[in-house]
């Protein structure tokens, strides 16, 4: 009986032996067993995560608008796949260029973001901020070039293609209603800029009743100045301003506030007072040597000397012996400015009746600063044109040729805040940049920018149609 029951221990033994032994190979066995079991559930599981990765398409968009209420966006392709709508939900992570977490209603239209969704059911996994992209959200100091499609900011020029998306309080609108006085946020890879904003755009001044003060000088703030015509339409920042209009010491000031895309009209009737406004303006009359006589406002002057003038309008005549008299109109805008006036380049006896021009200087330095001051030059001349409808081009510039503008029929037409009339109508090509402002009554008052150049070409003009007011 015991030799049984030590049989029965040692075969006990000897099966917890066998069975601690084959859990121990099978841990060990379990071990290539089991990393052979989890490469399998890797390998699927990679395989899986391959076909989400498929399922979902990639792109740089511009973002042109978010719909909350449908939960859906519109955005544009900046590679090439056009425009098209994206679909989202509480599952889509959104995150900015830091990739911290935002909301759908963070994104503003304009923005420059990378997308994952899938094709088809257009159901977005995640959109981000490009970290490619960069922003300027404070462009105060640019300008345009709409023929060459560059625009620079600060001295540093971009380009931008027909396809630039440009917003105002949300919504797409044209480029060339943009203004110079507008301040901008810009988004843009490398040196082209893709989206423009405006962070705070302009509105309109109609000034009346100049009376007495017409040819004098209106400034509003430090921003604008100008002279005073007839009827003047100027555009004008947002904000409020110390609107200032003189001429020979008469005039006066109020104040005035802007709002976006509205019109305020300002009477110069009881600008009576006395306002004194003046600067300084130093001639370099050339080729040195010459005989000459100058004459402002039909006076004799010593321009060999430094002038001091009431700030506004001043024609200039200078006579010489040697050359065809020289004539312009000239605008005293600042405390100190250069005139340089070459009589040989005028030498040809077909220049003896000239085009009257208006130069304004803008630049305002101090007395003892002998700097030149910029200038802007404006071609004088405008007549009716009843015209049939041509082909449109770009615009173009040269005094010597003509813009017609076919319309919109009936729209008040100002360049640079003064008026041309009536559309349709056709005015002397001035060089540079304008502002073309468009107003009638029961619609929305309008300014477009554009740039001329020195081509020879006319150039026709029809501005988009008006849009009602509500």
């Amino acid at each position: 009986m015991r030799q049984q029951i030590c049989r029965l221990l040692l075969v006990g033994a000897s099966c917890l032996l066998l069975c601690s032994g084959c859990v121990k190979r099978t841990r060990g066995g379990g071990g290539t067993a089991g990393l052979v079991k989890n490469e399998q559930t890797t390998t699927a599981d990679v395989q899986a995560s391959n076909t989400d990765a498929s399922k979902y398409s990639s792109d740089m968009v511009i973002v042109l608008e978010v719909d909350e209420t449908n939960k859906q966006l519109s955005v544009k392709s900046i590679r090439g796949k056009g425009i098209y709508v994206l679909k989202y939900s509480g599952g889509t992570r959104i995150r900015n260029r830091f990739g911290t977490e935002m909301l759908m209603k963070d994104l503003a239209p304009g923005e420059i973001a990378e997308v994952s969704y899938t094709p088809g059911t257009q159901k977005t996994a995640e959109i981000k901020e490009s970290e490619n992209a960069w922003e300027n959200n404070t462009v105060v100091k640019w300008s345009m070039d709409t023929d060459k499609h560059i625009i620079t900011i600060g001295g540093e020029k971009y380009t931008y293609d027909d396809e630039i998306a440009v917003f105002s309080d949300g919504k797409q609108v044209d480029i060339q209603t943009l203004n110079t006085v507008d301040t901008l946020i810009a988004k843009g890879v490398d040196k082209k800029i893709y989206s423009l904003s405006v962070k705070t755009g302009h509105g309109y001044i109609r000034v009346i009743d100049a009376m007495d003060l017409k040819d004098g000088l209106i400034e509003v703030g430090t921003t604008l100045m100008t002279v005073i015509t007839d009827d003047m339409l100027l555009v004008a920042p947002e904000g409020t301003y110390t609107l200032t209009a003189s001429k020979d010491g008469v005039g006066g000031s109020t104040e005035v506030t802007v709002k976006k895309n509205d019109e305020v009209t300002v009477s110069l009737a009881p600008f009576q007072g006395e306002v004194q406004r003046e600067g300084t303006v130093k001639f370099n009359i050339k080729p040195a040597g010459v005989q000459y006589q100058v004459f402002i406002d039909g006076k004799v002057t010593d321009g060999s000397d430094k002038i001091t003038l009431s700030y506004g309008r001043h024609k200039l005549v200078i006579t010489s012996d040697q050359y065809v008299d020289y004539t312009e109109n000239i605008v005293v805008a600042s405390v100190y400015m250069n005139k340089t006036v070459d009589l040989s380049a005028r030498e040809d006896t077909t220049f003896a009746e000239t085009t009257t021009q208006e130069t304004t200087a803008v630049s305002e330095t101090t007395a003892s600063n002998d700097s030149t001051s910029q200038e802007t030059t404006t071609a004088q001349g405008v007549r009716t044109d009843k015209r049939e409808d041509g082909v449109e081009s770009v615009l173009t510039a040269n005094a010597n040729n003509k813009v017609i503008i076919r319309g919109p029929a009936g729209a008040e037409v100002y360049m640079d805040g003064i008026s041309l009339g009536v559309a349709p109508m056709t005015i002397d090509k001035p060089s540079g940049t304008h502002i073309f402002v468009l107003r009638q009554e029961g619609y929305v008052t309008t300014a477009y920018s554009y740039t001329f150049d020195n081509t020879a070409d006319d150039v026709y003009l029809k501005f988009p149609d008006m849009e009602e007011s509500s």
